[in-house]
């Protein structure tokens, strides 16, 4: 290898990256540069201590290494600039959490088989919706561009994972489910509260456990299961009703939910249950939100029915418990006057509704909601029973309704 002398002159015409780099260079001395021919066909490369050689232009090796870092950070911040938002900014947000597994001591661990059984759920939701609709996000780790998702959901286990998701990324709905040992599995949901839920927003949040566990083959988790095949589709249909309501096109809600239910087995079930709560909601929120119409006292009756429907599927559902009072309570309401209200069975039945709702509370996984959910029914009841009675002149005892009234409104409202 030869010692050789650059010259220090830059002669016309000088390209972008010498003029760019012409301030580092400076003068260089004897011995600075070690060159070389590096092939055949490469003539005037140098590389040398600190330099580098190409052609006429000598570059300094540490201003070289700190340009090209400066275009990878600058890259990176373009990529973060570019990548999606961190929270769901649809009118209805559907987040599908990675599934999990359960080990032999019930731990949730992360697996093949349970994200496959994810990406399946996303799948099929996403295949139902296959036009772009900018009201409506659903995300899902690794099956949504990064410019489109741009937070993680991660794995979910319980309800408070689900909780706190929710509340990070702004969804209404997150599924997830859990896969155990002898492969049977089991899916979820959470429904969280946003003004964009149709109604009193609190009768429809919370967990759900959509149905009961699905036996699968291990070897085949995805694909061997026309049970999963079927609860899968269900529950897009269940999701395709909730959306319907949150846009208050009731009649398309009933007409899902329907179909969701007709997936479902034969047989008595929670999910069945779930459905027909749901159903009852609509039905009941319909009539609240044109009462003077004709078809408001048809739709109350269809209430009550599908709330009784739900409690035959799972007599401990305190929700629809507390839906059958809701539908009493509106029923006494639209009595035409104090006299007939008090004189009519449904707000005795409201009353009845909402204490059996409290007795059930100790039985649910949710009891400090049910509790107080039921117990501001049962106020609204009673403030309803003191104001008729005021009405017809019994001031007296429209004094001791109406206290006890304001009594459970003040123990409900730390909760609610």
């Amino acid at each position: 290898m030869a010692d050789q002398q650059p010259s220090a002159e830059q002669p016309p015409g000088r390209s972008w990256l010498r003029r760019t780099l012409a301030p580092f260079v400076g003068r260089l001395r004897r011995g600075d540069v070690i060159a070389a021919n590096v092939e055949g066909g490469a003539q005037g490369v140098a590389v040398g201590k600190y330099i580098v050689q190409i052609g006429t232009l000598a570059v300094p090796v540490w201003p070289l290494f700190a340009l090209l870092a400066a275009l990878a950070v600058g890259a990176g911040v373009w990529a973060w600039r570019q990548r999606g938002p961190t929270t769901m900014d649809g009118q209805f947000n559907v987040a599908v959490a990675d599934f999990v597994e359960l080990d032999k001591q019930g731990r949730p661990v992360s697996s093949a088989n349970a994200r496959q059984l994810g990406s399946l759920m996303f799948e099929t939701l996403q295949a139902s919706y296959p036009q772009a609709d900018p009201a409506l996000r659903i995300w899902h780790d690794g099956s949504v561009s990064w410019r489109r998702q741009g937070a993680s959901i991660g794995a979910i286990s319980d309800s408070t994972q689900a909780i706190t998701v929710a509340n990070k990324i702004n969804a209404d709905i997150v599924i997830y489910g859990a896969l155990d040992p002898q492969a049977r599995f089991t899916l979820q949901l959470y429904v969280s509260q946003r003004p964009s839920i149709y109604g009193d927003a609190n009768a429809i949040v919370g967990a759900y456990r959509f149905g009961e566990p699905i036996q699968l083959k291990p070897g085949d988790v995805a694909g061997s299961s026309v049970a999963l095949t079927k609860r899968t589709r269900a529950l897009v249909a269940f999701v395709t009703g909730m959306r319907a309501d949150s846009q208050g096109y009731f009649d398309d809600a009933q007409t899902a939910y329907s179909q969701a239910e007709a997936l479902l087995p034969d047989e008595k079930s929670a999910a069945k249950a779930i459905i027909e709560y749901f159903k009852g909601q609509s039905a009941y929120y319909k009539s609240v939100f044109d009462p003077s119409s004709p078809t408001a006292p048809q739709l109350l009756n269809e209430a009550r029915q599908f709330f009784e429907e739900a409690l035959r599927n799972d007599p401990d559902y305190a929700r629809a418990q507390i839906g059958l009072g809701a539908v009493f309570h509106q029923q006494a309401k639209l009595q035409p006057t104090a006299k007939k209200r008090l004189q009519s069975p449904e707000l005795e039945q409201a009353i009845d509704a909402y204490n059996r709702a409290i007795t059930m509370a100790p039985r649910t996984s949710e009891q400090g909601w049910i509790e107080a959910a039921a117990r501001q029914g049962l106020a609204t009841a009673y403030y309803l029973k003191g104001a008729s009675l005021f009405q017809v002149k019994d001031d007296a005892a429209a004094d001791q309704w109406l206290a006890k009234a304001a009594t459970l409104i003040e123990q409900t409202r730390p909760t609610l």
